[in-house]
């Protein structure tokens, strides 16, 4: 009973319980006005174009390669856009007063110039986290795929 009463006091006096939802998982960061060169700018471009609603905005956050065509353009407007204007409110965290900002559970290196970025569902936090697919453009990375 004495080494329950002590491993209770112990956690108790460490604050919330990793599992709390107080607390953010060790991987998980919230980001707001990140550099320019990070991962995280054409997301933060991305959803300050969505709060906008402005399309041609959020086309700066894509990469050249996949809106080059008026095709392209025309299905991202279509789908992409679309979706992600409706939803991007999920996906904003905390204080909304600044710029965005988001929650971003994990990075994958998916080769030397390509990488996948998770975002947290803020509304559905039940949902597993949504990945961005990004590419570099010079010393940026760009948006190539959004299921946001």
């Amino acid at each position: 009973m004495t080494v329950l009463f002590a491993v209770c006091a112990t956690l108790f006096a460490a604050g919330d319980p990793p599992d709390s939802p107080n607390r953010e998982p060790a991987s998980e960061r919230s980001v707001s006005d990140p550099s320019p060169e990070s991962p995280e700018a054409p997301i933060a471009l991305a959803l300050t174009a969505a709060i906008a609603g402005d399309f041609d905005l959020y086309l700066g956050a894509v990469h050249p390669e996949h809106k080059g065509s008026e095709d392209e353009r025309t299905d991202r407007r279509n789908y992409e856009w679309k979706r992600f204007l409706a939803q991007h409110e999920w996906y904003l965290a905390g204080d909304r007063s600044g710029g965005p900002r988001f929650v971003v559970t994990s990075h994958r290196k998916d080769g030397p110039r390509v990488m996948r970025i998770f975002l947290r569902d803020q509304v559905h936090p039940e949902r597993m986290p949504v990945p961005v697919r990004l590419k570099r453009h010079g010393s940026e990375w760009k948006i190539v795929v959004s299921s946001l």
